[in-house]
């Protein structure tokens, strides 16, 4: 990744069964990384800035939470590496993730 520049690094659909608390966790070795979750149904950015075991309410929906993993530089060059995201909830009935 160039300096001053920005990626997506995923861009995937959440949908919740039933009311519940989760909590998302962006690992990657860019410190420069966040998660946004936008509410498809009211078009509402829900997270804008993801920190570590923050955890949200979610309630369910139609169309699904849009999240939107990012990473940019702003002074170095970024080598590629690997990241990966967890998503862990309150219910036994778990949240499903389509991948787009």
């Amino acid at each position: 990744l160039e300096p001053s520049k920005w990626t997506v690094l995923f861009r995937n659909i959440l949908h919740v069964p039933c009311s519940q608390k989760v909590t998302f966790r962006l690992m990657c070795p860019v410190k420069t990384c966040q998660v946004k979750v936008t509410n498809n149904d009211t078009e509402l950015e829900l997270i804008k800035r993801l920190r570590p075991f923050d955890t949200y309410y979610i309630e369910p929906n139609k169309n699904g939470y849009t999240m939107l993993g990012e990473v940019w530089s702003q002074e170095d060059t970024i080598e590629g590496g690997d990241w990966k995201l967890v998503v862990m909830s309150s219910s036994v009935d778990l949240p499903t993730i389509n991948m787009t």
